[in-house]
């Protein structure tokens, strides 16, 4: 079904940032290694370790404002599509009510010998103005796309600030490791 589907790709992106996350965690472990290794001086040391616990304090901040936006765009994304849901129902329902009641008062008519043109037009009519409904109740579900760009719209904003606070904290973070290297004379 459509939602199984939703739900297989969900999982299936929720995977993929997992590999990401683990391949970056691999890449800054590394990377924090060759520091600790470039660090020759007790006070170089303890300026990696500094460097270190910034950079992932700085990390554990960014991920959980990043969760975060996901989630909430998530729980709205999910609200829409159940909105949009319940609406498609209940205009199929409307949908099939007024065709029943147009073909039991159809019925009904040519029982009290009423004109047949007259029964015909007025089925038309009470058909077209089904259709016409039903028609407009899927259009309406169309405008659901600018409550999804919105939705779209805060969660990239909020990940973009994430990212942007992140990379602050990181330069601060560069910035006091470059000054206490060049300090002590080693500036490789």
């Amino acid at each position: 079904t459509r939602q199984d589907n939703f739900l297989e790709q969900r999982k299936q992106r929720n995977d993929r940032i997992q590999k990401r996350h683990d391949k970056a965690k691999d890449r800054s472990a590394n990377y924090f290694d060759a520091l600790r290794k470039r660090a020759q001086t007790d006070e170089q040391k303890q300026a990696v370790e500094d460097f270190v616990n910034a950079v992932h304090d700085a990390a554990g901040i960014r991920k959980a404002a990043m969760e975060t936006a996901i989630k909430t765009f998530r729980e709205g994304l999910d609200a829409l599509a159940q909105a949009r849901q319940t609406t498609l129902e209940t205009a199929i329902d409307d949908f099939k009510n007024a065709t029943r009641a147009a073909i039991d008062k159809a019925k009904n008519s040519c029982g009290a010998d009423a004109d047949f043109k007259s029964i015909k037009d007025t089925f038309h009519k009470e058909m077209k103005a089904a259709r016409e409904a039903f028609k407009q109740a899927r259009e309406a579900l169309k405008d659901a796309k600018a409550d999804l760009d919105e939705l779209r719209e805060a969660r990239n904003e909020a990940l973009k600030a994430a990212q942007e606070e992140f990379r602050q904290a990181l330069e601060q973070a560069r910035e006091a490791l470059k000054d206490v290297f060049a300090s002590t004379g080693s500036n490789k």
